[in-house]
Protein backbone atom coordinates (compact mmCIF):
# COMPACT_ATOMS: atom_id res chain seq x y z
CA UNK A 1 0.00 0.00 0.00
CA UNK A 2 2.73 2.21 0.82
CA UNK A 3 4.62 1.82 -2.68
CA UNK A 4 1.12 2.77 -4.63
CA UNK A 5 1.23 6.30 -2.39
CA UNK A 6 4.62 6.92 -3.12
CA UNK A 7 4.36 6.70 -6.74
CA UNK A 8 0.87 8.74 -6.69
CA UNK A 9 2.51 11.56 -4.46
CA UNK A 10 5.33 11.22 -7.49
CA UNK A 11 3.23 11.73 -9.86
CA UNK A 12 1.25 14.29 -8.68
CA UNK A 13 4.86 16.16 -8.44
CA UNK A 14 5.44 15.31 -11.69
CA UNK A 15 2.03 16.70 -12.73
CA UNK A 16 2.66 19.74 -10.99
CA UNK A 17 5.67 20.69 -12.20
CA UNK A 18 4.48 20.15 -15.87
CA UNK A 19 2.05 22.51 -15.10
CA UNK A 20 4.12 25.08 -13.62
CA UNK A 21 6.76 24.84 -16.59
CA UNK A 22 3.39 25.16 -18.97
CA UNK A 23 2.40 28.36 -17.37
CA UNK A 24 6.02 29.68 -17.46
CA UNK A 25 6.22 28.91 -21.26
CA UNK A 26 3.11 30.80 -21.44
CA UNK A 27 4.42 33.88 -19.72
CA UNK A 28 7.22 33.96 -21.56
CA UNK A 29 6.05 33.62 -25.13
CA UNK A 30 6.50 36.77 -27.13
CA UNK A 31 3.40 38.88 -27.94
CA UNK A 32 2.66 37.57 -31.67
CA UNK A 33 3.44 41.38 -33.05
CA UNK A 34 6.64 41.91 -30.96
CA UNK A 35 10.45 40.42 -32.19
CA UNK A 36 11.65 37.48 -29.64
CA UNK A 37 13.75 38.81 -26.69
CA UNK A 38 17.44 38.20 -26.66
CA UNK A 39 18.22 35.46 -24.57
CA UNK A 40 19.49 36.32 -20.69
CA UNK A 41 23.31 36.00 -20.74
CA UNK A 42 24.16 33.20 -18.58
CA UNK A 43 25.90 33.79 -15.54
CA UNK A 44 29.75 32.69 -15.19
CA UNK A 45 30.03 29.46 -13.96
CA UNK A 46 30.98 29.10 -10.01
CA UNK A 47 34.46 27.53 -9.57
CA UNK A 48 33.88 24.21 -7.75
CA UNK A 49 34.10 23.84 -4.42
CA UNK A 50 37.65 23.40 -2.81
CA UNK A 51 38.50 19.88 -0.46
CA UNK A 52 38.28 20.94 2.76
CA UNK A 53 41.79 21.79 4.13
CA UNK A 54 43.55 18.58 5.74
CA UNK A 55 43.49 18.13 9.35
CA UNK A 56 46.52 17.02 11.74
CA UNK A 57 47.23 15.65 15.00
CA UNK A 58 50.18 14.79 17.07
CA UNK A 59 49.79 12.27 19.78
CA UNK A 60 52.50 12.82 22.45
CA UNK A 61 52.75 8.91 23.87
CA UNK A 62 54.21 8.97 27.36
CA UNK A 63 54.33 5.19 28.28
CA UNK A 64 55.76 4.54 32.17
CA UNK A 65 55.22 0.96 32.37
CA UNK A 66 57.39 -1.87 32.93
CA UNK A 67 58.05 -2.89 29.74
CA UNK A 68 61.19 -2.33 27.00
CA UNK A 69 60.25 0.04 23.96
CA UNK A 70 62.26 -0.08 20.81
CA UNK A 71 62.26 -1.12 17.42
CA UNK A 72 60.75 -4.52 18.14
CA UNK A 73 58.88 -3.70 20.69
CA UNK A 74 56.62 -0.82 19.60
CA UNK A 75 53.45 0.94 21.18
CA UNK A 76 50.49 1.08 18.28
CA UNK A 77 48.72 4.34 18.23
CA UNK A 78 45.81 4.28 16.26
CA UNK A 79 42.98 6.76 15.08
CA UNK A 80 39.48 5.70 14.74
CA UNK A 81 36.45 7.74 13.34
CA UNK A 82 34.00 6.23 15.60
CA UNK A 83 33.99 6.05 19.18
CA UNK A 84 32.72 1.98 19.10
CA UNK A 85 36.16 0.72 18.35
CA UNK A 86 36.38 -1.37 21.18
CA UNK A 87 34.33 -3.93 19.95
CA UNK A 88 36.23 -4.60 16.85
CA UNK A 89 33.35 -2.96 14.60
CA UNK A 90 35.26 0.18 13.31
CA UNK A 91 38.55 -0.20 11.40
CA UNK A 92 41.25 2.50 12.32
CA UNK A 93 41.94 5.65 9.48
CA UNK A 94 45.00 5.45 11.03
CA UNK A 95 48.23 3.37 12.92
CA UNK A 96 51.39 4.52 13.48
CA UNK A 97 54.04 3.23 15.64
CA UNK A 98 56.08 4.16 18.60
CA UNK A 99 59.36 2.82 18.93
CA UNK A 100 60.19 4.78 22.40
CA UNK A 101 58.70 5.51 25.53
CA UNK A 102 57.94 8.91 25.12
CA UNK A 103 57.82 9.65 21.74
CA UNK A 104 55.62 11.92 19.09
CA UNK A 105 53.07 10.56 16.49
CA UNK A 106 51.61 12.56 13.71
CA UNK A 107 49.03 11.85 11.47
CA UNK A 108 48.64 14.65 8.81
CA UNK A 109 45.80 14.69 6.00
CA UNK A 110 43.16 13.53 8.23
CA UNK A 111 39.57 13.88 6.39
CA UNK A 112 37.28 13.71 9.17
CA UNK A 113 36.22 15.00 12.85
CA UNK A 114 36.16 14.03 15.64
CA UNK A 115 38.40 11.45 16.00
CA UNK A 116 39.82 9.00 18.57
CA UNK A 117 42.91 7.72 19.71
CA UNK A 118 44.02 3.86 21.64
CA UNK A 119 47.29 2.40 21.92
CA UNK A 120 47.76 -1.04 22.54
CA UNK A 121 51.76 -2.11 23.89
CA UNK A 122 52.90 -5.80 24.25
CA UNK A 123 55.96 -6.52 26.03
CA UNK A 124 56.32 -9.63 23.93
CA UNK A 125 56.92 -7.63 20.70
CA UNK A 126 54.26 -10.00 18.76
CA UNK A 127 51.90 -7.67 18.26
CA UNK A 128 51.35 -6.28 14.45
CA UNK A 129 48.77 -3.72 14.71
CA UNK A 130 46.59 -6.01 12.31
CA UNK A 131 44.97 -8.32 14.22
CA UNK A 132 43.60 -8.43 18.40
CA UNK A 133 46.30 -7.68 20.78
CA UNK A 134 47.26 -10.63 22.64
CA UNK A 135 46.39 -11.03 26.14
CA UNK A 136 48.12 -8.77 28.59
CA UNK A 137 49.42 -5.95 26.22
CA UNK A 138 48.85 -2.76 28.03
CA UNK A 139 45.88 -0.58 26.28
CA UNK A 140 44.91 3.24 26.84
CA UNK A 141 42.30 5.16 25.21
CA UNK A 142 42.35 8.60 25.26
CA UNK A 143 39.85 9.64 27.70
CA UNK A 144 39.41 12.11 30.86
CA UNK A 145 36.78 9.16 32.12
CA UNK A 146 38.13 5.97 30.90
CA UNK A 147 36.95 3.71 29.02
CA UNK A 148 34.98 5.70 27.37
CA UNK A 149 36.92 7.42 24.73
CA UNK A 150 37.06 11.27 24.04
CA UNK A 151 36.52 12.80 20.96
CA UNK A 152 39.34 15.11 19.71
CA UNK A 153 37.79 17.87 17.34
CA UNK A 154 40.08 19.54 14.50
CA UNK A 155 38.63 21.79 12.19
CA UNK A 156 39.76 22.42 8.46
CA UNK A 157 43.32 23.38 8.10
CA UNK A 158 44.08 22.99 12.09
CA UNK A 159 46.58 21.04 13.89
CA UNK A 160 45.53 19.30 17.24
CA UNK A 161 47.85 18.08 19.93
CA UNK A 162 47.00 15.58 22.66
CA UNK A 163 49.23 14.05 25.41
CA UNK A 164 48.66 10.25 25.68
CA UNK A 165 50.11 9.09 29.07
CA UNK A 166 49.50 5.17 29.69
CA UNK A 167 51.37 2.29 31.69
CA UNK A 168 50.25 -1.12 32.62
CA UNK A 169 47.07 -0.88 34.64
CA UNK A 170 45.13 -1.49 31.84
CA UNK A 171 45.31 -4.67 29.81
CA UNK A 172 43.63 -6.90 27.52
CA UNK A 173 42.33 -10.07 28.86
Amino acid sequence: MRGHRVRYFCLALSLAALGSLTVLAQDNAPAPDKAPEKAPEKAPEKAPDKPPAPRTLKVNVKYTGAGTVDEKHNIVVFVFDAPNFADGSVTPIGAQQATSKTQTVTYSDLATSPVYVAAIFDPSGAYDGMSMPPSGSSVTVYSKTPPTPDPIKIEPGDTAEIDLPFDDTAKMP
